[in-house]
């Protein structure tokens, strides 16, 4: 059985709805995106080296090729010396003189543009990763394999809410809310305290 499967039917068991299975399906993947969304996780860094790229002084990255379950960038760095670029809103392009800034990137629509004071050619990237929750059987979340309990937890509450069960689902919010706590206290910092 995949660990998807297996969720699935403690959701059931916690539920006692095995007639909801496109609800609990549904359910279980807005659950992984809400727990891998509820705090900045180390656990979901990603760091890429972008290469290859024609030597320029603005690049386009198309997030989807290079950037797998792209969710948010943390930093982006010139892969040849130790240069950080700022980030910047879309809407803050032009410096206070009418020029258009440097050394900065931005996101536009399915891209990160990064522009720059000298050409370059490579990157360094890290940003924060989505879960994998489809297909099924594909599913990759450190938090469903670490934090099950959670996450059946949240999906029955999301299940049952949808069908008008509020009795049942204020009792697993209460267990929700525990497991978020943990899961939060465990994964925010690399090192303990």
């Amino acid at each position: 059985m995949s660990l998807w499967t297996d969720l699935v039917a403690e959701v059931i068991a916690v539920t006692n709805r095995p007639d909801l299975t496109a609800e609990i399906d549904l359910g279980l993947r807005q659950a992984l995106r809400t727990a891998h969304k509820s705090a900045k996780f180390w656990r979901d860094l990603a760091v890429v080296p972008v290469t290859g790229l024609a030597l320029d002084t603005l690049q386009q990255i198309p997030i989807a090729a290079n950037l797998p379950q792209f969710r948010q960038a943390i930093y982006v760095k010139s892969n040849t010396n130790d240069k950080f670029y700022d980030p910047v809103d879309i809407t803050d392009l032009v410096d206070s003189y009418g020029a258009l800034k440097l050394n900065i990137y931005y996101g536009v629509g399915t891209t990160i543009n990064i522009r720059s004071s000298a050409p370059e050619d490579a990157y360094e990237i890290a940003y924060y990763k989505y879960p994998i929750v489809s297909p099924k059987d594909s599913m990759d979340s450190w938090i469903a394999t670490d934090y099950g309990d959670l996450l059946v937890a949240l999906t029955g509450s999301l299940v049952l809410g949808m069908v008008g069960e509020q009795e049942i689902k204020a009792t697993l919010d209460k267990f929700v809310a525990i497991g978020m706590q943990d899961l939060i206290s465990d994964n925010l910092e690399i090192q303990g305290r």
